[in-house]
């Protein structure tokens, strides 16, 4: 997967939740590698991470960079932030599934809540695109967070039929290794705590796995090519639980607890109802829920079979324990 900086079309950058793991990543990769981003604010509630991302990026040295301190849920900050922006990529949202399961209605207000600010904030200040992040949890949803995120990609999808000006469309990610909600900090945590034993849920247990880099890439790509209306889904590795406990703690004994209610033993990041207007390219694929996107994408990529669906435990797409290992030295 690649992607050059210089054709990166936005000039005009808001990232929500820009100080997240993915939203970091991104703006490192901005302004480390001097894209010609005129301006950059990033847009998140916790000041915190702000101070740090002030401290890497001193803004005397980047002067694209703003930061604003603020909350997705609050309407009126949000659309002061994106006066002037031709570009959001909305990543700001609450992750971490076993509090979604306790807090659901914390999930609505800002996975739901929150994006319906976004658009709202967006069509009155005439943004030209928005990328809104997601998660192969919203296929088939059994979690609270994967609901809310369903939820968000239809408010999108409607979004992008009734708007004139504004281009809405979706990144639906897998678990991205290295950022703060993915599985491998929580694994590193339990390890330390009980003198090499390692808690998991199920061994045969898989995911989609990216690193936030790749995860990066994919989100500028989209953002170029983004018609409106689509959902991209990158084509994606993924790993059994098990073989990532071996490839970071080789030497770990594990302890079984089982799923939890909300968990599934497998995900899917496009079903077989979303492949009756989906398309394959290289790198990804293209689902078309929308007549403007279809029209633009059913002669330019190849159309998915009824019968197909994206699934982490295909044998194909699992990655060995080599190869997670030489995955996980990358992100350190």
């Amino acid at each position: 997967m690649s992607n050059t900086m210089t054709d990166f079309v936005a000039r005009h950058l808001c990232i929500t939740g820009g100080t997240g793991s993915f939203g970091q990543a991104l703006v490192a990769k901005l302004l480390e590698e001097k894209n010609h981003v005129d301006e950059l604010t990033v847009f998140s509630r916790d000041e915190y991470k702000q101070y740090r991302l002030r401290r890497r990026f001193r803004e005397g040295s980047y002067p694209t960079m703003k930061l604003v301190l603020g909350d997705i849920r609050d309407q009126y900050a949000l659309r002061e932030a994106l006066e002037g922006m031709d570009t959001v990529i909305h990543a700001a949202a609450l992750k971490q599934n076993p509090a979604g399961e306790e807090n659901p209605d914390e999930f609505i207000k800002t996975n739901v809540e929150g994006t319906r600010h976004l658009i709202r904030a967006a069509k009155e200040a005439n943004v030209k695109r928005v990328l809104a992040l997601s998660t192969d949890k919203a296929v088939y949803p059994t979690s609270a967070y994967g609901a809310s995120k369903l939820c968000a990609e239809k408010l999108l999808m409607a979004a992008q039929e009734k708007s004139n000006v504004t281009r809405f469309s979706v990144l639906r990610l897998g678990n991205l290794l290295g950022s703060r909600a993915s599985v491998v900090p929580a694994l590193l945590e339990t390890e330390g705590l009980d003198a090499g034993k390692v808690s998991i849920t199920h061994p045969k247990m898989t995911r989609f796995s990216l690193t936030l880099q790749e995860s990066v890439a994919y989100c500028m790509q989209a953002v170029n090519i983004m018609q409106g209306g689509e959902v991209f889904v990158p084509k994606m590795s993924a790993y059994r639980l098990q073989d990532l406990v071996t490839a970071l703690l080789p030497q770990a004994e594990l302890q079984v607890t089982g799923p939890r209610a909300s968990e599934k033993m497998h995900e899917l990041a496009l079903s077989v109802e979303e492949a009756r207007y989906g398309y394959s390219f290289k790198n990804f694929f293209l689902i078309c829920p929308g007549p403007h996107s279809n029209l633009f994408w059913k002669d330019r990529g190849e159309p998915l079979s009824d019968d197909f669906f994206y699934s982490s435990d295909h044998p194909e797409r699992l990655l060995q324990v080599a190869e997670l290992r030489q995955m996980m030295d990358s992100i350190k």
